[in-house]
């Protein structure tokens, strides 16, 4: 039968946010992990103790030991598989902007630690060992931020469930698509507004025709009626129709062309704010709530305002429209 090999990496790219509810929520998922991967650590000690005994039973010499001796033994053959699992530990690495590095054993301990105190994180990660399964989680705020998360050996079911657990939490929480269309634009949509504008001038001259005076004049003309007082201008008009005389193109800008550049101009300002990863840790706490703020207004407050606005257009244009003398 073959060995299966389960997916125990992913990686996610975008603006993230993680929170202080984001942070603990992943603090609480550790604690359960390591008190399962501490009972299989147990287990693999006992075994290999077992084991080891069972070994040394076969022969007659250590038959021959007295209890106390055995007892003595069977200490040593514990404190050797226990020296196996000496290397575990659970740590969360922080890397401040300034460069210096604070340790700590869970993003919880973070939140009051002095050295992170008006201090910005730009990357923390989260490492665990316990009974030969690993894993980490590795953040990054940077230009480029993203989010890895690694477990292994891919064989363990120990380390599958340590990674479901850790996929499930950020799958949960990862940035949606407003946040990463904010985050992949950036001052790019200025560059965009502008070739925008230019095509949409391209399009509008295309539309706007050619108006000649004497084809206006002439309608005039036509509907006043032709009197000896306007014949020498009736002819001026023949002269500049046979003539093929025409004045220059209009240049003025419609009213849905206006509206189209105001429009496009508001939503190039919204988004060329670029969505910032960052952590709810020292100074990155007022970062975290600028960003979620900035976020509720697009979400909320700007399609009510659209709507209202829209609703309210149609609404007055329906009541100017009724004939309230009737």
């Amino acid at each position: 039968m073959g060995e299966i090999i389960r997916r125990t990496q992913s990686r996610y790219k975008g603006p993230w946010l993680f929170d202080k509810e984001s942070l603990t929520a992943l603090d609480d998922i550790v604690d359960e992990q390591w008190a399962v991967l501490e009972s299989h650590r147990k287990h693999l000690i006992d075994a290999k103790v077992r084991k080891e005994h069972d070994e040394h039973n076969e022969h007659q010499w250590f038959r021959a030991l007295s209890d106390e001796e055995r007892s003595a033994k069977y200490k040593e053959m514990r404190q050797r598989a226990q020296e196996r699992y000496e290397d575990d530990k659970r740590v969360v690495i922080l890397t401040l902007k300034n460069g210096n590095k604070v340790r700590v054993k869970a993003f919880r301990e973070a939140f009051t630690d002095v050295h992170c105190t008006g201090q910005v994180v730009v990357e923390a990660e989260l490492s665990i060992a316990c009974g030969g399964v690993r894993g980490s989680v590795e953040m990054s705020t940077d230009d480029y931020p993203y989010l890895h998360i690694n477990t292994f050996p891919q064989s363990s079911e120990q380390a599958s469930e340590l990674f479901a657990k850790l996929d499930g939490w950020a799958d949960q929480r990862k940035p949606d698509w407003l946040r990463n269309l904010r985050g992949n634009v950036g001052s790019g949509a200025w560059f965009a507004f502008a070739l925008f504008f230019f095509l949409l001038g391209g399009v509008n001259a295309m539309m706007q025709s050619y108006k000649d005076e004497w084809h206006e004049d002439a309608s005039k003309l036509i509907n006043d009626g032709v009197t000896t007082g306007t014949q020498n201008h009736a002819i001026e008009l023949i002269l500049k129709k046979v003539g093929g005389f025409t004045t220059a193109p209009s240049t003025s800008y419609p009213r849905w062309f206006i509206a189209v550049i105001i429009i496009a101009f508001i939503t190039t300002a919204i988004f060329s704010i670029t969505a910032k990863a960052a952590l709810e840790i020292g100074s990155g706490s007022s970062r975290v709530k600028w960003e979620k703020n900035y976020d509720w207004i697009l979400r909320k407050v700007i399609p009510a305002f659209v709507f209202f606005g829209v609703a309210s257009s149609l609404a007055a244009t329906l009541i100017s429209g009724v004939d309230w003398t009737k």
